[in-house]
């Protein structure tokens, strides 16, 4: 749980931890994490256009390259999953770019969509610090920003209402007090924003490594594992069925990476750098793919039993590519494995979460041979 709001007399410290009590949907959190953003960048006026903007872009990669789930009838994973597919953007895009392209005026549906969210997050999420009953709430943009505006202690108050281009003031002292303790106000933000898409997204597992770009994964202990393989056999890579080079190698996450979030060993396997570029985060067709792995992955099973040398790099590698020491030991350390008994074993390991995966919506693929 996250500790106590650090106090400040003057400020309606109370009220602020309650703003994300009430939520439906994702706005409020976007939103929040927007205002967190721009005032560590001491920013003090803001428009509506901008916070929309950072908000969208800071939703984009949990959308379109984890496939998140924001909310049943949520405008904003409608709206990426859509501009995902009518533009180039590319689900890793940088956020900077997303912000640019969300302004350049291509589409209409941006600016509408844009309407949209402002429709009420604005106001809503200053709702436990000002005294409005259930009819204000139902009036016009510009007779709520008259109402709520006539509130002190607010951590922000309104410009004239002008759209998108509308402007919030954002107060000093609120600006002060949540800048000098901006590790707990994203420690606070994050926590909310983690709980939230874990009730939305029960099957998908690593939810708080979800809410932000990854850190550059490294895979060098893993490419070294089947580069030793290769010294001692000759091996076929699952997808185009070629013969490997050691000095063309990448590791294939067989599940997305973007779903398991791990780099697990039994989920790891070597193929070429152009056709793991070609897989992308897509999911190979497991009546095809998966027992080309089984034979693959049977494979380095028999390689490290057979060979002390390659055993040590086995067993340094797994240091950091198992989660599980029991899985490891039923996998590859088990003596009596033969080539079904090894396929079923990883059958098990690996069908759930394949299934899992793909009902989050990340897309079949298939080598194509012509690439």
């Amino acid at each position: 749980m996250i500790s106590s709001f650090p106090l400040d007399s003057k400020l309606k410290i109370n009220e602020l931890s309650r703003i994300f009590d009430s939520k439906s949907e994702s706005y409020k959190l976007f939103w929040f994490g927007a205002l967190l953003s721009k005032i560590r960048e001491d920013k003090r006026e803001l428009t509506f256009n901008e916070l929309v903007d950072d908000m969208i872009a800071t939703a984009w990669y949990m959308v379109s390259e984890f496939h998140l789930n924001l909310g049943p009838s949520d405008t904003m994973e409608k709206f990426i999953l859509a501009l995902q597919d009518s533009t180039t953007l590319k689900p890793t895009e940088e956020k900077g770019s997303i912000i640019s392209f969300l302004n350049s005026n291509q589409f209409d549906f941006i600016e509408k969509t844009k309407k949209v969210l402002i429709n009420e997050v604005p106001y809503r999420i200053l709702s436990t610090m000002v005294d409005l009953n259930s009819d204000d709430w139902k009036k016009g943009s510009k007779a709520r920003i008259e109402m709520i505006n006539r509130n002190d202690g607010l951590i922000y108050k309104f410009g004239p209402y002008n759209g998108l281009n509308t402007k919030i003031y954002i107060d000093n002292d609120w600006a002060k007090y949540i800048k000098q303790n901006s590790v707990f106000f994203e420690g606070w933000y994050k926590y909310n924003l983690i709980e939230y898409l874990q009730k939305r997204n029960p099957a998908v597992p690593g939810i708080p490594d979800k809410i932000e770009p990854p850190i550059e994964r490294k895979l060098v202990d893993i490419s070294k594992f089947w580069k030793e393989c290769l010294s001692f056999k000759s091996i076929r890579e699952i997808y185009s069925k070629k013969t490997l080079n050691a000095n063309d190698i990448s590791i294939d996450h067989f599940i997305p990476w973007s779903y398991t979030v791990s780099d697990e060993f039994w989920n790891l396997h070597p193929t070429t750098k152009k056709i793991n570029s070609s897989k992308s985060n897509n999911l190979p067709d497991w009546n095809i793919y998966f027992p080309l792995l089984c034979d693959l992955q049977y494979t380095s099973y028999l390689l490290i039993h057979k060979h002390p040398k390659l055993m040590d790099v086995f067993m340094n590698t797994s240091k950091n590519h198992f989660s599980s020491l029991e899985v490891k030991e039923r996998l590859y350390l088990k003596k009596e494995h033969n080539k079904q008994s090894f396929s079923n074993a990883l059958e098990e390991v690996l069908g759930p979460q394949y299934l899992a995966a793909s009902s989050c919506g990340f897309k079949r693929w298939e080598y194509n041979y012509e690439f």
